[in-house]
């Protein structure tokens, strides 16, 4: 089943598994890739925003977590997920009201 998909995968257990192409499976074509990205966020921490920075990027996981074990890769101003569609409508509303926080309490852009 499709929903299962991230749950079946086989976990690595070196870090040269990483390179094997028969290590890795196909997405279900039917689940979503989310992004997130603070806009700029280069020129927020230069301006010594850094934790909000790193704040606003890890509540993406935190949000998106809430409501699953689903596959993300931090990236320190955003995150990058795959999402089934199941989740899609409550991530998106989960990740608008981080959106609207950064953008009230920080004035950084969240897309």
């Amino acid at each position: 089943m499709s929903e299962d998909f991230y749950k079946n995968l086989e976990a690595f257990s070196t870090y040269n598994e990483a390179f094997n192409l028969e290590n890795y499976s196909t997405a279900p074509s039917d689940w979503f890739v989310i992004i997130t990205d603070i806009r700029n966020s280069t020129i927020a921490v230069s301006n010594g925003k850094y934790k909000d920075v790193n704040l606003i990027g890890s509540a993406c996981i935190g949000a998106v977590l809430s409501l699953g074990d689903y596959p993300f890769v931090f990236g320190g101003d955003g995150a990058s997920f795959l999402i089934p569609p199941s989740a899609i409508e409550a991530a998106k509303l989960e990740l608008n009201k981080i959106q609207n926080s950064a953008t009230n309490r920080y004035s950084l852009e969240l897309r």
